[in-house]
Formats: structure tokens, sequence, C-alpha cells
């Protein structure tokens, strides 16, 4: 294939994953206050001076004018990435897959399923550890 083609195919799965990533920042954003909730709970479980509260929250400040804002795009755009993963990993996989032989593609896939599956118990164990500390 002539270079020409590998910077279209290329710009073509970057497009397709760029709209994957913003689809999904706009739903972040749609739900911005229950993951802002989500993310703050271990911070309003904790009182003053480290002690467990009792049900009330304490301010979370931030600075700067421009600051809430900043944060409620940074946390749509991660909430973007993450939700729209499986379809950038599947364009960076189906870009790269056309140049491997058998014998890697074999051996990425067992290195995917083999870090998809401690990736996923490491989350398992950390919520679990976390969930119990309090």
């Amino acid at each position: 294939m002539p270079l020409l083609d590998h910077l279209r195919e290329f710009r073509n799965r970057l497009m397709k994953s760029l709209l994957g990533i913003v689809l999904a920042a706009v739903v972040g954003w749609y739900f911005y206050q229950s993951i802002i909730r989500l993310l703050t709970l271990p911070f309003c479980d904790l009182g003053t001076n480290n002690v467990p509260s009792d049900g009330k929250c304490g301010d979370l400040y931030v600075n700067g004018i421009l600051g809430p804002i900043n944060l409620q795009v940074k946390i749509s755009l991660l909430t973007g990435v993450i939700l729209a993963a499986p379809i950038w990993i599947y364009q960076i996989w189906s870009f790269i897959t056309p140049a491997l032989h058998r014998k890697e593609k074999r051996v990425a896939v067992i290195f995917f399923v083999n870090s998809h599956t401690v990736i996923c118990h490491g989350c398992r164990v950390g919520l679990f550890n976390f969930a119990t500390c309090g």
C-alpha cells in the first residue's frame, strides 16, 4: 500500500476515534454532577482530622476564575476517553493488524487478554480495599 493510502487510513481511523471520544465526552458533560459526586464520595466520608463524618460533606475548593469550567471539561474529556476506549482501541488494532504476521497477532491477542485480566483484577482488589478502609 502506498504511503498516501496509509495516511488516509490513519486519518479515517483517527477521526472515528475522536468522534467516539467527543460523543462520549458529551455524555460525560451531561452526567457531570453524578460523576463529580461519585469522585468526591471518599472526600465526603472523611470529616475533620480524618474522623468519619456524620454524613456532612466538606467544601470542595476550585482555584481560579475558570476553575469550575476547567474541572468540568477535564472530567468530561476523561470520561469520554474511558467510555470510548473500545472504539479507539479497536481503531488502533484495525490499523496495526494488517502489518502483523499470524504469530505476532496471536502473541498480541494473548498479551491483550492477559493484561486486561490483570487490570480488571487490580481494579477489583483496589475497589475492595478502598471500600473496606472506611
